[in-house]
């Protein structure tokens, strides 16, 4: 399973849904700005949190408090989560952190996406990990903030969710199902 997007804790709470997830699926790879929680429990400097704040849609502590419980857990390579991202400010500036070298978020910038060569070798890695591609992928929500705005420079961050999808239709295409809801 994969999942993604920006509402961790808020009224959809996919955190819950990873969490219900890991009892059923091979695996679960995580994305979006709920990535933010998770590397920020492993201990990584991500930097601001990545959203505007708005309690309906989001809940930094309660998210980091949830992905606590799920990062405490040993769920034996299951829990898939990307540490090379791409960030970015304000002035549209983007750069690619690779926080398994040491790397942390500059000040000022905010994780944007994951870096599409990241997901790529987490997924093969994934796939060696399960001993072959998965029969069936259910994925929900982007990679990163894909909605591109002319007007704001830190938008269509689409790379992550792009390369998501090459891999995804590599898997249809040889070994089974993909379903994206």
């Amino acid at each position: 399973a994969v999942v993604g997007g920006a509402k961790g804790s808020g009224k959809s709470g996919k955190l819950r849904m990873i969490e219900g997830l890991l009892k059923r699926a091979d695996a679960v790879v995580v994305g979006g700005a709920m990535i933010w929680a998770f590397l920020a429990e492993l201990g990584y400097n991500v930097g601001e949190y990545p959203l505007p704040w708005d309690p309906a849609k989001n809940e930094p502590e309660a998210d980091r408090t949830a992905v606590r419980t799920l990062t405490s857990k040993t769920h034996h390579g299951r829990l898939v989560i990307p540490i090379k991202v791409v960030v970015g400010n304000a002035a549209g500036e983007r750069r690619v952190v690779d926080f398994g070298r040491g790397e942390w978020v500059p000040d000022g910038f905010k994780i944007r996406d994951i870096d599409p060569n990241g997901i790529t070798k987490a997924l093969l890695d994934l796939r060696t990990t399960l001993g072959g591609a998965p029969s069936l992928v259910l994925w929900n929500g982007p990679m990163g903030k894909f909605e591109k705005d002319d007007k704001d420079p830190d938008s269509g961050y689409d790379a992550g969710t792009k390369a998501l999808v090459d891999y995804l239709e590599l898997v249809k295409l040889k070994h089974g199902r993909t379903v994206v809801g």
